[in-house]
């Protein structure tokens, strides 16, 4: 919340958005440690797709059974994202000294995966807020009807739109 804050009220902090970005493309929410925290995967993990309507091939085994198909009066009948009513007490010295390991799941696969196939995960854990996830699952909704895109396409579209901005702006200048 502070990065955010900075980002948008002082102009100096406008880098700030690029990171930003890439944590809410790369990482998931939790509360490990505090109550509103993000977390980025350092492994492969990080580059898995979410697997839309409940075909999720890999996970930690109680994430297999939900989607982000949830109908909508059921969402709002839920007050946390299911994974964060089974979480352990920060004050506990085995989770404080194993962080990483604990805040990056035990993924398994749900099923035999054969080779070249990819690997999916549901999204619908990556986040511990409540008020973000019940958004979380919504925006997943849309995605998987395809009506939207998923924050890390928007910004490799808007990467290669700047690059070929900057190519054209550099074709001009050649000409002057």
């Amino acid at each position: 919340e502070l990065m955010e804050s900075l980002y948008e009220n002082v102009p100096e902090f406008k880098e700030l958005g690029d990171v930003l970005r890439y944590t809410y493309g790369y990482g998931f929410q939790q509360s490990t440690v505090a109550e509103y925290e993000y977390y980025i995967d350092s492994g492969f993990l990080t580059f898995v797709n979410h697997g839309c309507n409940g075909t999720s091939n890999i996970g930690e085994e109680d994430t297999m059974s939900f989607s982000e198909d949830i109908g909508l009066v059921d969402l709002l009948k839920l007050n946390s994202p299911p994974s964060s009513q089974m979480r352990r007490s920060t004050l506990d010295l085995v989770i404080d000294r194993h962080l990483p390991s604990f805040a990056a799941g035990y993924d398994e696969s749900s099923r035999d995966i054969k080779a070249g196939e990819e690997l999916l995960q549901n999204y619908m854990y990556f986040m511990s807020y409540s008020e973000d996830w019940k958004l979380q699952v919504l925006d997943q909704k849309a995605q998987c009807r395809g009506e939207v895109l998923g924050q890390v396409r928007q910004d490799e579209i808007e990467a290669l739109d700047k690059e070929e901005e900057d190519s054209r702006d550099d074709d001009e200048d050649d000409k002057d």
